[in-house]
């Protein structure tokens, strides 16, 4: 991941843009993934978890 946003960050973003972030969608969570998932010199990070349901009729 921090590869990409390395990436991103050179090619693709212009002066006046705000930091990039990162969303990873998981059905599931795994702390080696985590860890290894996490650009490098994150200071700040959020983790939430959503429960997806379908109205009942």
């Amino acid at each position: 991941m921090d590869m990409y946003v390395r990436m991103y960050v050179e090619l693709k973003r212009t002066e006046g843009d705000n930091p990039t972030i990162v969303i990873l969608l998981c059905v599931e969570t795994r702390k080696d993934f985590d860890k290894y998932s996490i650009p490098n010199g994150i200071k700040q990070l959020f983790v939430s978890k959503y429960l997806i349901s379908s109205p009942v009729s």
